[in-house]
């Protein structure tokens, strides 16, 4: 097992609970179900705990994967350098959802300023995430690059006359 692998078996956590989050949180606000709210709160917790080692281990893989062969550097460059935009609005996200589940504790009600931080900066964390996910796939799952020469490389590609 190398960096890499790490990385790759925990990415795709904070995707999936940044959306469930969000998801359940605006049912619940929608709803009035205060267990769905707080429910949300400890999966944007979660998600918030998982992307610090997805992103430490993002620096390691990179290394690892940039003395691979048949590894576009300018993807994983990519991938790498917008990681940072996808990791700040989920740590904040996170942060905000331990905040309220505090104050929740002590005063029996959400702090509303949270809860709507909660929603601008999940928001925000699911576009950074699916753009940083995606970037992510380019490096090895070829049939999500443009090149359609690595779609399918080993058969010809069919050339209109």
């Amino acid at each position: 097992m190398n960096w890499a692998h790490f990385h790759l078996m925990l990415n795709h956590f904070p995707v999936i609970l940044t959306i469930t989050a969000t998801v359940l949180l605006l049912w619940g606000l929608i709803r009035r179900k205060k267990s769905a709210t707080c429910l949300s709160l400890y999966l944007f917790m979660a998600s918030a705990l998982i992307i610090l080692p997805v992103y430490l281990f993002g620096e390691n893989a990179s290394e690892y994967l940039q003395n691979a062969t048949g590894i576009p550097e300018d993807e994983i460059e990519l991938h790498e350098e917008f990681a940072i935009f996808a990791f700040i609005p989920v740590l904040i996200t996170g942060l905000l959802a331990l905040y309220s589940i505090i104050y929740y504790a002590k005063n029996k009600k959400n702090p509303s300023w949270a809860i709507g931080g909660i929603v601008f900066f999940a928001f925000i964390a699911n576009i950074t995430l699916g753009i940083t996910a995606n970037m992510g796939g380019k490096i090895r799952h070829t049939e999500l690059r443009n090149n359609h020469e690595s779609v399918l490389p080993h058969q010809e590609r069919e050339h209109d006359d």
